[in-house]
This record gives structure tokens, sequence and C-alpha cells, in this order.
């Protein structure tokens, strides 16, 4: 994947959420909470994005024009704008989670 601007970062957890809350739909559990695991190698490149809030969790929407994986994404799924929201909103959270050497996990956010 390479190296992410901020706003490319967000974009990318934003969407790996979303995909995780579509997957919480075919699920009869009674608490779906969608889970983000970024390796220790990488943490750096979300840190700052997650640290500073430039996801807006209860209004999810892609930042900034021009993003290639968001791009891709969106030829895909030409809805994919329209169901962000209300996929994520089906789900009860979205917990950020931290994997480092000897696959030890934090939840971080």
């Amino acid at each position: 994947m390479g190296l992410l601007s901020p706003n490319g970062a967000a974009n990318y957890l934003l969407y790996r959420a979303y995909e995780a809350a579509k997957q919480l739909q075919r699920s009869n559990a009674t608490a779906r909470i969608a889970l983000v695991v970024i390796d220790e190698l990488t943490w750096f490149t979300f840190k700052r994005a997650l640290e500073n809030g430039w996801i807006d969790w209860k209004n999810p929407a892609f930042k900034g024009a021009n993003d290639p994986f968001i791009d891709d994404r969106r030829n895909e799924n030409p809805g994919l704008d329209a169901e962000l929201r209300p996929i994520l909103g089906g789900i009860d959270d979205v917990w950020i989670i931290k994997r480092s050497s000897g696959n030890q996990f934090a939840r971080m956010f």
C-alpha cells in the first residue's frame, strides 16, 4: 500500500471499518463491534488521524480529493459514499486495535 497522506490514512481506516460493518450486517449478534487491527510497524501512519479526530464516526465521509485507494473502491461500488453512513450506523462501535510484536493486541481508540 505504501505511505499514506493524513487524509489517505483516515480514509483507509474508515473504509476498513465500513467493510467490517458490512460483514456484521449478516450477524445475529446483539452487540456489533467492528475491529480494525493495525500493525505496530504502520501505526505511525494512522496515529495522528485518530488522535486528532479526523474521522467523524457519527457522520462519516471520505476526506480530500484524488485518493487512489478510495477512487478504486468507488469504481467497484458507485454507491459507496451513500452507503457509508447507514452501514456504519448499523453497528455499535468501532475499535481500533494495535498489534505489537509477539501478537500483543491493545485497544487504542
